[in-house]
């Protein structure tokens, strides 16, 4: 009777349907509540046999993915056939539950907006204890750079008004930028998402501590002990500059985040081949916090598959990708509006600025490579037109390589990728070993810039003062002075071209071998040829 009600289902897709029960079995603690609020959108919007099968498909795995169950096994029953030729169908789940703690140990991968760093994190957790799907867990973490994080999370799904998931995360570490800007950043928070049912809205409320702490040269090496050997021989033994001393400071964040996901019909994240990608997202970072601002990013893709198929992967594929981001000091908009002075100066701290440049960020640039830099000892800049602040103002370099200057960031950021790739087939025995990974060659051109909120607006007279800093245009000309002159809302463009490989591994995580060739790139900017990149998407 099974098989013939799947192969009727199979072969009947078009015939509209009426689903009126859903019969569970197996839930010893979960709420009937629970399967309702997963389920009752896809029963209840579903016409067709077809889409009734597809949506509940979907939500068969999205429970899966919830940690709750070992086995979702979801079926549609055929009752009846009215008299309107419209099938009464009812939807039979049964599952397995999995037990209230439990203990985990993983590696993981966490993305930032200039590099992805990995590392190793421990879990402990209790979930569904009430039976509506909820989850406790604390997770202690340390990355390879030597960052940490202790965290306590509250998870809890089906949440009114509008039956999105709530999270709510305590969380006390320590950032460690201290490779590439010379600063470790202290932080106690409080965070609370509300995502909807599609994962398409999300709100973000945060308060945070912060405490930006600058690295002396003793700590540099306590810091390199711990880290492997390709970072611990990147790491520098000097002090970190005298901009990123005087800008380091404590700071107290309370901040209001909306992110919209517009469309993402995307195939995968890590190696898509078809579908388009669009995201923005609003921040508004005020009192009672000193660190104010209002942060906008909008990102987008589109890819596209031509040609046939080869080897069971898509064939030639075009992706392009973009984003933009711009952090303004909330004081400096306010202070506008009321017809302030423009050249007058406000804060943005350091741990909030972009930064950008490494593999899956800009290729063919060291890891946070590009932008307004401060160096480290006297010794790396001319005594003459050194530039300093935040503004990027533009000074004397010396015609030598330089390093090991702390990046300083930019208040806003523009990045593009444009690539073309093509499947590399693998052997029975690799496409076995893998799991159903996908390797693939690539071509590409990426580019980018850092810029500051402030550019357009100041003086000549505020960039002739500034001292101790350097961005340069990306031109093979010598330096110029930037005196009387207006500075790009976004910088200078910096870009690079090359080839490489990417494996996608599980649909999740894009493993990238890349070499790069600058295009366009300032003399000051650090550039690196092979990269090995680890992230979640393609970028």
């Amino acid at each position: 009777q099974q098989q013939q009600n799947n192969q009727m289902i199979e072969n009947s897709h078009d015939v509209p349907v009426n689903a009126t029960t859903i019969l569970v079995s197996g839930n010893a603690r979960t709420q009937l509540s629970f399967f309702e609020a997963e389920l009752s959108d896809s029963v209840s919007s579903s016409s067709t046999l077809g889409e009734l099968h597809h949506k509940l498909s979907m939500a068969t795995n999205k429970m899966l993915q919830m940690n709750l169950f070992d086995v979702v096994d979801t079926q549609i029953e055929l009752e009846s056939l009215s008299k309107t030729g419209v099938y009464k169908t009812n939807v039979i789940v049964n599952v397995k539950e999995k037990g209230i703690p439990f203990l985990t140990a993983s590696s993981f991968v966490k993305t930032g907006s200039s590099s992805s760093d990995a590392g190793f994190e421990l879990e402990a957790a209790l979930r569904n204890v009430t039976g509506h799907g909820e989850i406790f867990k604390a997770v202690t973490n340390k990355t390879q750079t030597g960052s940490r994080e202790f965290n306590s999370t509250l998870f809890v799904p089906h949440v009114t008004p509008w039956n999105g998931n709530l999270q709510v995360t305590a969380k006390s570490g320590e950032d460690n930028q201290a490779i590439f800007t010379s600063f470790r950043q202290q932080i106690n928070s409080l965070v609370c998402d509300y995502t909807s049912r599609d994962n398409r809205h999300k709100l973000t409320a945060e308060y945070s501590l912060r405490d930006e702490i600058p690295v002396m040269a003793s700590e540099f090496s306590d810091h390199a002990v711990n880290m492997p050997a390709m970072i611990r021989a990147m790491s520098p033994s000097r002090t970190a500059s005298i901009p990123t001393i005087l800008s380091a400071a404590a700071s107290v964040k309370t901040s209001l985040k909306y992110a919209w996901t517009v469309i993402d019909d995307r195939d995968s994240a890590s190696s898509p081949s078809q579908g388009s990608l669009l995201q923005t997202s609003l921040e508004v970072a005020a009192k009672p916090g000193n660190a104010q601002f209002v942060r906008s990013e909008v990102t987008s893709q589109f890819h596209r598959t031509w040609g046939p198929s080869l080897d069971g992967q898509p064939g030639l594929v075009s992706s392009f990708c973009g984003s933009l981001g711009l952090v303004y000091p909330l004081q400096r908009l306010l202070s506008a509006s009321q017809g302030a002075n423009a050249s007058t100066s406000y804060r943005t701290y350091l741990s909030d600025k972009y930064q950008l440049g490494g593999p899956l960020s800009l290729r063919g640039f060291e890891v946070s490579g590009i932008g307004a830099r401060a160096f480290r000892s006297e010794a790396d800049a001319t005594s003459t037109g050194s530039s300093s602040g935040s503004s990027g103002g533009l000074g004397s370099i010396s015609s030598r390589v330089v390093d090991l200057g702390d990046s300083m960031g930019g208040d806003s950021r523009s990045s593009f990728l444009a690539a073309l790739s093509v499947p590399i087939p693998l052997t029975s025995g690799a496409k076995s070993a893998s799991g159903g990974a996908q390797l693939r060659a690539f071509v590409f051109v990426n580019g980018g810039s850092l810029g500051n909120s402030s550019y357009w607006k100041l003086s000549s007279v505020a960039l002739a003062n500034s001292r101790r800093l350097s961005e340069a245009p990306p031109t093979a000309q010598p330096a110029v002075s930037l005196q009387g002159r207006a500075m790009p809302l976004f910088g200078y463009l910096r870009a690079s071209t090359g080839a490489g490989l990417s494996l996608s591994l599980a649909d999740s995580v894009r493993l990238e071998l890349c070499y790069s060739v600058p295009l366009f790139h300032a003399r000051q900017d650090n550039l690196k040829a092979f990269q090995l990149g680890l992230g979640l998407t393609i970028n």
